[in-house]
């Protein structure tokens, strides 16, 4: 996130999002490579990397 905000600031807003756009999901939303999961539902998380072979 810092790198993204410094070049907003350095290069500009339009030519962060050309550089970011191989990685944007949506309009909004960047994807970092990184899982989210709530801690209720961390079991089903680990059967299902179990069972595709990413544990």
């Amino acid at each position: 996130m810092p790198y993204i905000l410094y070049g907003i600031r350095a290069i500009g807003l339009d030519a962060t999002k050309a550089i970011l756009a191989p990685q944007m999901i949506d309009e909004f939303r960047v994807n970092t490579g990184l899982d989210v999961v709530p801690a209720d539902k961390i079991d089903a998380y680990y059967d299902f990397l179990s069972s595709i072979g990413a544990q």
